[in-house]
C-alpha cells in the first residue's frame, strides 16, 4: 500500500444530504477518494457496501502496483 499520512487507500469525505450512491442509487453516506495507483484520484459517492466494494478494488489495485515495482 502506498505510504500516506493516513496509511489508507482511500479518504473519506462527509456527503452533501440527498445525495445518491454513483453505483446503485441508494442513498449515499460518504464521498470516496484513491489516493494512489491505478484509481489515483477516482472518486464518488458510494452507500456503505458500494464503499466497502470501491476501497476494496482500489486496495488490490495498489496492491498490483506495488508488487509490479518492486
Amino acid at each position: 500500500m502506498l505510504d500516506n499520512e493516513f496509511n489508507r487507500p482511500v479518504s473519506t469525505d462527509s456527503t452533501p444530504d440527498g445525495k445518491s450512491c454513483d453505483w446503485c442509487d441508494r442513498l449515499a453516506e460518504q464521498q470516496l477518494t484513491a489516493i494512489g495507483g491505478t484509481h489515483h484520484n477516482e472518486s464518488g459517492f458510494f452507500c456503505h457496501p458500494c464503499g466497502e466494494q470501491f476501497t476494496q478494488s482500489v486496495q488490490k489495485s495498489s496492491d498490483i502496483s506495488l508488487q509490479c515495482i518492486q
